[in-house]
């Protein structure tokens, strides 16, 4: 049998502005305006050594950015992003079939 507790809403909210002591380890307080943030460090930590993963993978010729997906084990956020900066500066070229390779190769 389920128990049903009634509660006023001002109960509630009293309840859920109690702030938890900060000896408990296991609770976290989170600030909800600010934006969350994987823990990895600086910002840009191993984004170079994924722009040169892309570059030498078409090095051996086009490819399109499913295949970039699958080997280089990235999101394909992750690829679009670091290929339209590689494509900013010079480095990447867009080719027919959705497909993209190195500027000199071409």
């Amino acid at each position: 049998m389920a128990a049903v507790l009634r509660l006023k809403l001002i109960d509630l909210l009293r309840v859920l502005a109690e702030r938890v002591p900060k000896d408990e380890p296991h609770t976290r307080q989170i600030k909800l305006n600010e934006p969350r943030r994987k823990e990895r460090g600086p910002l840009n930590l191993g984004l170079k050594e994924d722009l040169e993963a892309i570059k030498e993978y078409l090095q051996n010729g086009p490819a399109k950015r499913q295949d970039l997906e699958l080997e280089l084990h990235y999101s394909s956020s992750a690829v679009l992003r670091r290929l339209s900066m590689l494509r900013e500066r010079g480095v990447v070229v867009d080719l027919p079939n959705y497909q993209y390779g190195i500027k000199g190769a071409v």
